[in-house]
């Protein structure tokens, strides 16, 4: 079935389709392309998991009989065929591209955008419930055996209005890749910007370094965790801002003496 698919983007994702189920892997695996874990902990938490589980079902909805997209009756925008690859290099924009097409323009933040959509923390009478670890339980309140391509195309909104929150996500290189990978990772992420008519989306990393980006950019990307169900991320800055509190405690008795 793999050599069958004639888009680069689309074979990487039933690549490691068909790597899960040989393996019996209990996600697909395309989660950690599309969002780069940053600790060992995100290789297999939560969100990855049901990322990955939203793109086995994806892979279910490409292989079956192809629907006509509701938006592209007049047959002007560019057709998606999986036996056809789509060339992007010749689209100035999404909203030249049918919605199926779009859907795998923009293949690696549709997943994420979609799960952390209906990513919720699993409560037991109102209380949390929580790992030995101490860590939360997040759960779905969507079946994703039930996901439809209306339920995909709706998550494309979400896409264009959070793009540069997905891009600066999209374009980390992921915990433990060398420096010298960084250059094809950023390369990327402004590849899928020039389609959602976005650039300069600056990073957190990018940030430290000194570069800068618009505004927009600046402010989602600040707050982009808290969108997106951050999971060890909100306990990470906790503990770094007890941290900083400790320290100027500490300043504040030596001044004293």
């Amino acid at each position: 079935m793999v050599k069958e698919v004639a888009d680069p983007s689309l074979r990487l994702l039933f690549a490691y389709e068909a790597v899960r189920h040989v393996l019996s892997l209990p996600f697909n695996r395309y989660a950690w392309h599309a969002v780069p874990p940053q600790s060992i902990r995100e290789y297999s938490d939560d969100r990855h998991a049901f990322i990955g589980k939203f793109y086995s079902q994806l892979v279910v909805r490409l292989i079956e009989p192809a629907p006509t997209d509701p938006d592209n009756d007049d047959g002007e925008k560019v057709p998606f065929h999986l036996n056809t690859p789509l060339d992007l290099d010749t689209v100035n924009n999404y909203k030249d591209l049918g919605l199926r097409a779009q859907v795998v323009a923009f293949l690696p933040l549709i997943g994420p955008v979609f799960v952390d959509k209906h990513l919720k923390i699993r409560l037991n009478q109102s209380e949390p419930v929580k790992r030995e670890d101490g860590t939360p339980v997040y759960e779905l309140d969507f079946d994703l055996e039930k996901l439809s391509w209306d339920d995909i195309f709706a998550a494309l909104p979400d896409v264009y209005s959070k793009g540069n929150m997905l891009l600066a996500e999209f374009k980390r290189p992921p915990i433990g890749e060398p420096a010298s990978a960084r250059a094809a990772y950023e390369n990327r992420g402004r590849q899928m910007a020039r389609l959602l008519g976005l650039d300069n989306v600056v990073s957190p990393e990018d940030k430290a370094d000194g570069a800068t980006g618009s505004g927009e950019a600046e402010q989602e990307t600040a707050s982009k965790r808290k969108d997106v169900a951050p999971l060890e991320h909100a306990s990470k800055r906790i503990k770094s801002e007890d941290s900083v509190s400790a320290e100027d405690d500490v300043d504040d008795e030596a001044d004293m003496k």
